[in-house]
């Protein structure tokens, strides 16, 4: 039995492995698969052939096995949560960025979006608290900004950069 320690503040229903297909003459069966519940911020208990399963499937959003000590998983779920759900915000602003580029219909944010932005605040504010060492190393949702290199060129020549403003004159 393996022990995993779940991050996600919901309980997850894994679908997990049942076994081989059933032969009876020339039919063959398959069975659904069997699922196993873990439970958010808690330690579930499960099979060696399931949590490889479970890992695989879950492990990126907040779900990992405790080896040594329940404090160390806490930590590395923490971590893989946050990592998660930054993620998943720039996955989302960088998607807004591609359709306003394409001149498409914007798309507003799921629920799930906001409940992700309040549990990463929450994760952070936590992290901070708690762990000094790993609240230096914690990525960011801020855009990173773009250092201005033309700029920076023409100042260093004498010319000073002057921002474009559309000319509202111009009638079409």
């Amino acid at each position: 039995m393996i022990q995993l320690y779940s991050q996600r503040p919901d309980t997850i229903t894994c679908p997990v492995f049942r076994g081989p297909p059933l032969q009876f003459g020339a039919e063959e069966w398959v069975l659904p698969s069997r699922t196993v519940d873990v439970k958010g911020r808690d330690v579930t208990a499960v099979g060696d052939r399931d949590a490889a399963t479970i890992l695989e499937r879950f492990g990126r959003s907040g779900v990992v096995e405790v080896k040594d000590s329940l404090e160390d998983a806490q930590r590395r779920a923490k971590r893989l949560r946050y990592d998660f759900l930054v993620q998943q915000i720039t996955d989302y602003r960088n998607f807004v960025g591609q359709q306003q580029a394409s001149g498409a219909a914007f798309v507003m944010p799921r629920a799930q979006l906001y409940e992700y932005v309040t549990e990463m605040e929450a994760l952070k504010a936590d992290v901070l608290a708690n762990d000094p060492v790993l609240s230096a190393v914690l990525p960011t949702i801020n855009p990173k900004p773009l250092p201005d290199l033309l700029g920076e060129e023409l100042a260093k020549m004498g010319v000073q950069p002057v921002p474009a403003t559309p000319d509202l004159g111009v009638g079409l």
